[in-house]
């Protein structure tokens, strides 16, 4: 089970999970919660999607956000779910707020999860394959002779607490992190359930990302000049806006580049305008989401990932696979992991990194 099949890492982490042979010889059904993702498409034959009907949107693109607001709000009613759980809500709702951000789909799977369709077989194994929603709907509405979750951020900056989950993590037999940093993150909140914590390897395909680096997408890098790439969510999380600042300092101290930002999310808007005030659209580019980024990736210099918080990224290990050189904002997991360039998460010491890699190529 998945909450969304849209362009993250989680659920190109679950593709390629699929994907390997050992799965066709079993029986695998599959649960989207908010029943939306285009990757519902890249899914193998055999597996068995519950949902009678799955919208092929982008969960990041504006018509998918209204249409996962629409569904939340729907959520909300279903049931009485408003007026029974108002303490929940409210509790929550303040919890948040005096932390600083309300985080509305925190707040709001639980309401979703208990909305949902139910699943009437008995499974061997339930996979909860990440946090929030369907951990929530694994964890109270499937009947199986084992259940694991896998934690795919870290738990405690991404807004997840006590209050939001309860006890749901005490009915899954094993819980896996994508990462040692996200392993301590849950752990430091649920330290009794230390014993079923382990270390998941997210699955990496590296034949089918070579594979398509090689296709011609029509889109590519100005000539002579420092190409630099970055694919991701452009949500708050991801603190986009580091990597145009970063860029006003390139452009204002006469280095010649062009960065590349494919993705698409709720801080588009913010960041289509930010690059309008700083006068970087000659150089920093946006494509939105891109079905295959695979060939820019290739073809870029660098690869830099900005992000305020992570659990382990599989865009950087993607570049790693393709033998680029990556740069990461330093939030602890991909530079234990990777043992890439990080440095510090702001505009002047990313600028500063990428100028000091231009100047090591000569």
């Amino acid at each position: 089970m998945i909450n969304t099949l849209g362009r993250g890492g989680a659920e190109r982490s679950l593709i390629n999970l699929l994907s390997q042979k050992r799965f066709s010889r079993m029986e695998v059904d599959l649960l989207i919660l908010t029943g939306m993702g285009e990757l519902v498409t890249e899914l193998p034959p055999y597996v068995h999607v519950i949902n009678r009907h799955v919208d092929r949107i982008s969960v990041l693109s504006a018509t998918g956000r209204l249409f996962l607001a629409a569904k939340s709000a729907a959520s909300l009613l279903h049931g009485g779910y408003l007026i029974r759980e108002h303490s929940y809500l409210s509790a929550n709702y303040r919890h948040m707020k005096r932390n600083g951000r309300i985080r509305y789909d925190r707040l709001l799977w639980d309401a979703i999860s208990r909305a949902a369709p139910p699943v009437r077989k008995k499974y061997d194994e339930a996979v909860a394959y990440i946090e929030g929603g369907s951990a929530y709907y694994v964890s109270r509405r499937v009947r199986a002779k084992k259940k694991t979750a896998i934690i795919h951020v870290d738990y405690r900056k991404a807004g997840y607490s006590r209050l939001t989950d309860g006890d749901i993590w005490k009915e899954f037999d094993r819980i896996g992190a994508v990462s040692e940093d996200t392993l301590y993150s849950f752990k430091k909140v649920y330290p009794e359930l230390s014993d079923r914590l382990f270390i998941y390897e997210n699955p990496l395909n590296k034949d089918r990302i070579k594979r398509l680096a090689e296709k011609d997408i029509h889109l590519h890098f100005k000539k002579n000049v420092l190409r630099i790439f970055t694919a991701m969510r452009l949500v708050p999380q991801k603190s986009p806006e580091l990597s145009v600042n970063a860029a006003a300092i390139l452009k204002e101290k006469g280095i010649s580049f062009e960065w590349i930002l494919a993705g698409d999310g709720e801080e588009r808007s913010r960041l289509t305008s930010l690059i309008k005030e700083k006068g970087l659209s000659d150089c920093f580019i946006l494509t939105g989401l891109l079905d295959n980024p695979y060939p820019l990736m290739k073809e870029c210099d660098l690869y830099v990932q900005v992000t305020a918080f992570e659990g382990k990224s599989m865009s950087v290990r993607e570049a790693m696979a393709l033998g680029k050189t990556v740069m990461v904002t330093d939030t602890g997991s991909d530079r234990k992991d990777t043992l890439e360039i990080a440095v510090k998460p702001s505009p002047e010491a990313l600028a500063s990194a990428i100028i000091s890699f231009q100047e090591s190529r000569g």
